[in-house]
């Protein structure tokens, strides 16, 4: 009795993991292409069980030890069964009789070899109409590994042979398992395995980051999917051509084959592949039957501009090295390194295995290998490359674990492995950036086939004339209906014409940007269409940002002017505001129209289509927000192409929704009224996602509206939704990803139109319309944009390979305001080729899509850390800039967080205290984020960590952090105690689950919490469903604390409620804040603030 080696550790440990599973089982079959005589094969069989003991070591775990430690035994003595089995007829269905013997063998390999039944090696001989003798081996990996196999198969066919003949000779001394055991354990304690140790470690000081995305625990499997390929001759011939003169062997012209294969398809430098070696470093070894089977860690950093020749070269001489230090056992590895690297699960993701199959001729008897397959594999993807030499041919098969890759995806892969392969053998002075995946006929047909536009688009045209011609044509239609208002064409149009130029004759010149702090509403874009018109570019400007955002957009953009109203500028000043900048002329729309009554009578020159039209301010990774530049070009093609896709006419009633201060905004406001649709503008709080938004599209008549998934997702939780909604008969949905559930609820009796784009490509670059019988993506370009899939060296990517984004065409954006390095950063310049376009204008949007193969993109993520919540572009890192800077901040980690509880996706920040003081509150951290970013991007959670989690590279881990979340340890018990009625109880287990913190005192502002819209209409639901009460959202602002709302509910439980209309206004004075979607929630707080810091400067 001996125990386990390290390889068979590793075995029993994976069959221990996967109990039940057939993963451990290997096969081969050894397949005469003549008749044997069965006996003679059987006996041959016999004699090699005879003569190698290893072949019948029982291996048995003891279940009294703890832990239970598996040992192998003296070898058995019975004599073991040698079936055979006849495939003489064809199957009931017609096929022949080898896919009989085929789909038999395919299901004995996913048998069980039982552990503890003794024979861990069997052997079954199939007669195949008496024209073919096969000789199946199969076998526990815990028995034998492929070399094992390949070594039995060709002894027993040179046993037959001498038996055929005559001339068998028994053998006697053979070396045993039991001896190679005992030679490992000699060298577990040298000093070349703690040499070996130091060399692997030294290797693995960093690990490389995971080459494949897999699905969470509960989704993977080990069912295996299997692509199989003949290289031939000819090819084979390169090949070999190849690996003469460059002095490598086949296997490392694979081995680095492999390597630039995969990194064109991950983009992924940094490769560790397993290579399965067979660890017979003893002359005895390679007679022994057994498990010796090692796993060398190949860990490679590629270089694509590399030569492939130079490439290989490189792979074979740190391969040669490697192989000095193959029987460190992986397993101690492993173990080594997670002491460092608790997080490590699993050193690499894809294998590689190269063996030698050559035919046999054991004396006139010629016979083929096959090696079988269990269909169950441990590591995403294994390569295995057999060497027929006798067939002058390579057998290439990958096997892939089903769970991660789809046959169709891995079939298409492996014929772009065999094509890299070709052009590496043909000319190895390519690059690894250069070798090909793409044929010439494949690349044009996504190049250009791809990009081809539906329909041709009018172009030539901005939205000035364009609006002009509309106003003439429909003059007393209605263009903006705000509340009760209505203002016609012929009143938009005079107006903006009057205050264009009142702008110019105030000394406006062509492209000096006009900031725009208005409120929603007509006059809003009445300034809009008078900028433009006066050959101005407007700059939106929300008036509830955070002054210090605003002052910064207005000396960033060079602004010269800002229009706004008198009511804005008062509430401002109330506030305690500081002055917007000294250098800008600031105008009211109320002084600008004085003395204005009558229409214009001539129109100034419309704007050149090369002309800016607006600026946008989008979130920056520094810390600051960055200025688009969109030029009237790019603004016609938004025009005309929504038009087209959108079906926009004079019955076109649009709800204007977005704030003026995102993208969403322009194309809502500005292609309807090209058209001869109305716009239809509500106040903010009108327009709250739930029974208010409802009721404004149901009573307004809209029939086109733009909106987020979240507010889908929301709109379709209130009672009758479909039915009330069944005017609105086009939805475009844009600014996040649209789940299924959402898109198939909406999709049903309208249009569903996902668009995407970002604000670089003037609104949309891509749109797909919804279809039950497809996914929803982000479909196909939009107009005339050009979309092109691109790897790290600019090279398209074929369809199901996931590329970075790159959008080219009419509507790009100027560029940033202001930023020339980051300009020629982002927009930036491809060469296609002359046969597909030439050299072209783009930008990289650092989006991540692949093609499906008809041309449909998929959406796969972002590149770098920006993300898209509720329609708003966030950059993770500008926020984290914002928190970096507070002095009670060491380091901080911004992520979005599903809350759950039907609350959806928030922004929540993870925070590691500075050394030596506290951590510091939500509430300030919120106040200091509050002075410098616009609401949504300020985090709805604060948690507290030691640590940020690492990746195995050493990154801040994101997909970690989630489990890092540190509820406070106050239970529900705990917070009703401390709210001190049973409404203020039952309230505060709501707001907890609403806001997903642990305690809520009685006296907490809602949004001071954390609270938004989407979480208060939450709890508006819940105490609905709770009380059953008549409570109105609006309610829920008024009432912004536990303490007031409970106050509230007890009124309407007594039948005396208090309505709206009721109540008092709420003032800066009474202890409430009243907030509105994007509203400045906490302005009260942020006035007290500026007081406390003037006092304290006093």
């Amino acid at each position: 009795m001996y125990s386990l080696t390290n390889a068979q550790q590793r075995v029993w440990f994976m069959q221990q993991l996967h109990p039940g599973s057939c993963l451990m089982n290997i096969g081969l079959a050894l397949k005469w292409r003549i008749p044997l005589q069965t006996d003679r094969l059987r006996e041959a069989v016999l004699i090699f069980l005879r003569e190698n003991e290893s072949v019948r070591l029982p291996v048995m775990a003891r279940p009294q030890e703890e832990p239970v430690r598996p040992s192998q035994y003296s070898p058995l003595d019975t004599e073991a069964a040698v079936p055979v089995l006849a495939f003489g007829e064809a199957d009931p269905a017609g096929r022949a009789w080898e896919w009989a013997a085929r789909e038999w063998i395919a299901r004995d390999m996913q048998e069980l070899l039982d552990m503890g039944s003794g024979a861990l090696t069997r052997f079954t001989i199939l007669e195949l109409d008496h024209a073919q003798t096969w000789l199946y081996i199969k076998a526990h990996h815990l028995h034998a590994d492929g070399a094992a196999l390949i070594h039995a198969g060709r002894e027993i066919a040179g046993i037959y042979a001498k038996l055929e003949q005559g001339s068998y000779v028994p053998s006697e001394g053979k070396p045993t398992f039991a001896e190679a055991a005992e030679r490992e354990r000699y060298y577990l304690a040298s000093p070349r395995y703690e040499q070996d140790a130091r060399f692997w470690e030294e290797q693995f000081e960093e690990l490389s980051e995971p080459l494949f995305a897999v699905p969470e625990l509960g989704s993977r499997t080990l069912q295996s999917g299997r692509w199989e390929t003949v290289i031939g001759p000819g090819l084979r011939a390169q090949i070999d051509r190849f690996c003469s003169a460059a002095g490598v062997t086949p296997y490392h012209f694979f081995l680095a084959g492999a390597y630039a294969w995969l990194y064109r398809l991950t983009g992924q430098r940094d490769i560790t592949l397993g290579s399965i070696t067979s660890n017979r470093t003893h002359p005895a070894d390679k007679l022994t039957y057994g498990m010796f089977a090692n796993t060398l860690a190949v860990r490679h950093l590629l270089d694509p501009g590399s030569p492939f020749a130079e490439h290989c070269s490189g792979i074979s001489r740190y391969y040669n090295r490697l192989l000095r230090h193959q029987k460190y056992p992986f397993n101690h590895l492993i173990a080594k390194l997670r002491e460092q690297h608790p997080q490590l699960l699993k050193l690499y993701q894809a294998g590689i295995e190269f063996q030698v199959m050559d035919s046999g001729m054991a004396e006139g008897a010629p016979f083929d290998m096959e090696p079988l397959f269990s269909g169950m594999i441990d590591e995403e993807l294994v390569v295995h490359v057999k060497d027929y030499r006798d067939l002058s041919t390579y057998g290439l098969t990958l096997e892939y674990k089903l769970s991660t890759f789809r046959d169709e995806e891995m079939a298409d892969w492996g014929t772009r492995f065999v094509r890299l392969l070709e052009a590496a053998a043909a000319d190895p002075s390519r690059t690894l950036a250069e070798l090909p995946l793409l044929s010439r006929e494949e690349k044009r047909r996504i190049l250009i086939g791809f990009n081809e536009a539906e329909e041709d688009l009018p172009s030539g045209s901005t939205v000035v004339g364009l609006f002009r011609e509309q106003a003439r044509r429909t003059p007393d239609a209605p263009a903006v209906e705000w509340g009760s208002e209505r203002l016609s064409y012929r009143g938009l149009a005079c107006r903006s014409e009057l205050l264009a130029q009142r702008l110019k004759g105030d000394g406006l010149e062509t492209e000096d940007v006009v900031a725009l702090l208005l409120p929603r509403g007509a006059e809003l874009i009445t300034a809009m269409l008078a900028v433009m018109t006066a050959g101005g570019a407007y700059l939106p400007v929300d008036p509830d940002y955070p002054p210090e955002r605003i002052r910064y957009m207005l000396e960033d953009s060079g602004a010269g002017w800002l229009l706004s109203d008198e009511k804005t500028l008062q509430r401002m000043a109330s506030n305690g505001e500081p002055a917007l900048g000294e250098r800008v002329r600031i105008g009211t729309l109320e002084g600008m129209r004085s003395g204005m009554d009558a229409c214009a009578d001539s129109h100034l020159p419309e704007p050149a289509p090369e002309s800016l039209a607006y600026v946008i301010y989008t979130s920056g990774t520094t810390g600051q927000p960055k200025g688009v530049e969109i030029e009237h070009r790019g603004l016609a093609h938004l025009i005309a192409a929504e038009g087209r896709v959108m079906g926009l006419s004079e019955a076109t009633r649009m709800l204007q929704f977005a704030s003026s201060s995102f993208d969403a905004s322009v194309a809502e406001i500005l292609p309807v009224l090209c058209y001869g649709g109305a716009l239809v503008v509500e106040p903010r709080e009108a327009l709250l996602p739930g029974e208010p938004l409802l009721q404004v599209i149901r009573s307004k008549g809209v029939n086109t509206a733009c909106l987020t998934p979240s507010v889908l997702a929301q709109l379709a939780m209130e009672p009758g939704w479909r039915e009330s909604l069944a005017g609105l008969h086009t939805v475009v949905t844009a600014g996040e990803a649209c789940p299924a559930e959402v898109a198939a609820a909406w999709g049903k009796g309208r249009r569903l139109i996902n668009g995407y784009g970002p604000t670089e490509a003037s609104v949309w670059a891509t749109y797909q319309e919804y279809a039950a019988d497809r996914p929803l993506h982000i479909g196909r370009p939009f107009g005339r944009s050009q979309i092109y899939l691109l790897d790290e060296n600019m090279q398209p990517v074929p369809p199901g390979i996931t590329g970075e984004l790159y959008i080219g065409g009419p509507a790009l954006a100027r560029g940033y305001r202001n930023r020339p390095e980051l300009t020629a950063g982002r927009f930036v310049h491809v060469d296609l080729g002359e046969p597909y376009g030439g050299t072209v204008r783009v930008y990289r949007t650092g989006d991540r899509a692949r093609y499906a193969p008809d041309g449909c993109i998929e959406y796969c993520g972002r590149k770098d850390h920006q993300v898209k919540l509720r329609g708003h572009r966030i950059e993770l890192e500008e926020v984290e800039a914002v928190l970096n800077a507070h002095p009670g901040v060491l380091q901080a980690c911004a992520t979005v967080l599903e809350e759950g509880q039907g609350a959806g996706p928030a922004l929540a920040a993870f925070i590691v205290r500075a050394g030596g003081g506290e951590q510091p509150h939500p509430e300030e951290l919120r106040s200091w984020l509050g002075d410098k970013l616009p609401r949504h991007m300020v985090p709805h959670r604060f948690l507290a960590v030691e640590e940020l989690p690492l990746t195995a590279g050493g990154k801040v881990d994101r997909r970690r952090l989630h489990t890092l979340v540190r509820r406070e340890a106050a239970t529900t018990a705990a917070a009703q105690t401390a709210a001190g009625g049973t409404i203020e109880a039952a309230l505060t287990e709501i707001w907890i689950e609403a806001l997903g913190c642990g305690t809520v005192t009685p006296t907490d502002p809602f949004f001071d919490l954390g609270g938004d819209s989407f979480r208060l209409l939450h709890v508006h639901r819940r105490i609905r469903e709770r009380w059953g009460v008549s409570l109105s959202v609006t309610d829920l602002f008024r009432c912004p604390t536990i303490r007031s709302l409970a106050r509230h509910l007890e009124g309407l439980e007594k039948g005396s409620p208090k309505t709206v209309e009721d109540r008092e206004p709420v003032g800066p004075g009474d202890g409430r804040t009243a907030e509105v979607p994007g509203g400045n929630r906490r302005a009260e707080l942020e006035r007290q603030k500026r007081l406390r810091r003037k006092g304290r400067e006093q």
